[in-house]
């Protein structure tokens, strides 16, 4: 078993499946909880989840709207997994990361 305070690779898709799994375990619990953006005007990566909650996405539907173009999508919704090794991979100093939130608490405590 490979935990992720043992990964060394740079990108965050190197825990794509946990990361599928955890939302998959969201969506179980409360499937309203984050819904996609996917439908409104927007150029995302194939490699991000386009996820908000609900009221986040409306009001980025009416900036959209007020804005009358494509929003670039940089950055968009992070599993607890993807912000604990990009958080990891800043205070290690590696892969250009220059700045990162510390993940839950939880994580960190518990090893994952």
């Amino acid at each position: 078993m490979v935990m992720l305070k043992n990964v060394q690779v740079c990108p965050t898709s190197s825990v794509t499946g946990l990361s599928e799994q955890l939302i998959a375990e969201i969506q179980r619990i409360d499937s309203n909880l984050l819904v996609s953006f996917t439908d409104l005007n927007v150029a995302i990566r194939e490699d991000q989840f386009p996820l908000l909650r609900l009221p986040a996405k409306e009001a980025l539907r009416r900036a959209i709207k007020a804005r009358d173009t494509t929003l670039i999508v940089n950055s968009a919704y992070r599993t607890i997994a993807q912000q604990y090794l990009l958080y990891k991979q800043y205070k290690e100093n590696r892969c250009g990361i220059s700045l990162a939130a510390k993940s839950s608490n939880g994580i960190k405590k518990g090893g994952f």
